[in-house]
């Protein structure tokens, strides 16, 4: 009976164990932050794992409405942003004036440069843009 008793805790524990690798193999977790203002991302470039959780904070201390818009690969925005660009967006976060977001996404997979832009009328055109490089 004591034999069968150490055989089933044994299993068990290698179970439990089994399921601390299993969750250690899951996604990356990051955070990354922006402050926006007119009209720029300060940083302008960030650089995650592909496939991380991504924890964006987002601080608009402008005058304006802003958003952080991520591209997919390879596309870049020529300004002015237009209603053609949306099939193009990955993510949007958009943020009102003198607040504080946070926002969680899944990184892309695929590895590469993806272009970040402000969506809202004439800000691209001001410059405000940046890049996400997925490693």
């Amino acid at each position: 009976m004591r034999e069968k008793i150490h055989k089933v805790s044994r299993a068990l524990a290698g179970l439990a164990l089994l399921g601390v690798l299993l969750a250690a193999c899951g996604p990356q977790q990051v955070a990354i932050a922006a402050d926006m203002s007119e009209f720029e991302y300060q940083p302008p470039n960030w650089e995650v794992p592909a496939s991380a959780q991504v924890t964006l904070t987002l601080t608009n201390d402008g005058t304006f409405v802003h958003t952080w818009t991520l591209m997919e690969a390879g596309y870049t925005v020529t300004p002015p942003f237009t209603k053609d660009d949306n099939q193009h967006v990955l993510q949007a976060f958009q943020v009102d004036v003198g607040q504080v977001q946070t926002f969680t996404f899944s990184a892309p997979s695929e590895p590469g440069t993806y272009e970040i832009v402000c969506a809202e009328p004439s800000h691209l055109e001001a410059g405000m843009k940046g890049t996400l490089t997925v490693k």
